[in-house]
């Protein structure tokens, strides 16, 4: 992921308090990824190929979502955990 829209991203997330006050953390990957975690479960896991983000759940090979704004990145990520939540819950 590039520097700077790795750092954004993970910056977004990071603050965000929905996402926070759910036990979500947020980490860097060697290859540029950036993985979300809770409680020692990956939920999901952004990359940047140069110009857009796509979003990868553990069970797919395939990216489900891609965007160019990583502010939609953060709402799909809102979306996309609210509804594993509910699972969960």
């Amino acid at each position: 992921m590039g520097r700077l829209q790795k750092g954004h991203l993970h910056k977004l997330l990071q603050g965000n308090a929905s996402l926070k006050r759910k036990g979500f953390t947020f980490s860097c990957t060697q290859s540029g990824g950036i993985v979300i975690d809770r409680w020692g479960h990956v939920h999901g896991i952004w990359e940047y190929d140069g110009s857009s983000y796509s979003w990868t759940t553990p069970s797919c090979s395939e990216p489900m979502f891609t965007t160019d704004s990583p502010n939609s990145a953060v709402v799909y990520t809102l979306v996309a955990l609210t509804q594993i939540d509910d699972v969960l819950n």
